[in-house]
């Protein structure tokens, strides 16, 4: 078992879905954990939400990870 497979498995258990950093635009979600391949720690744990249109970055699929799970998540 490796890192990336140990942190999905902790993720998962705690009903997180993914890693974001709030000092940069960037998040990845739990079945993709840390796709660039540079993990930072600084990363927190966080919970899939909606982008709410005030985002600025380029490549917004219209999902984001944040800290607090957002009403009716899971």
């Amino acid at each position: 078992m490796n890192t990336r497979e140990i942190l999905k498995g902790w993720l998962k258990e705690h009903m997180y879905d993914g890693l974001f950093n709030a000092e940069v635009p960037c998040a990845c979600g739990v079945d993709n954990l840390v796709p660039c391949g540079d993990w930072c720690p600084e990363c927190e744990a966080g919970y899939s939400a909606p982008c709410d249109g005030t985002c600025e970055q380029a490549d917004c699929d219209g999902k984001h990870i944040v800290r607090v799970k957002p009403e009716g998540g899971r």
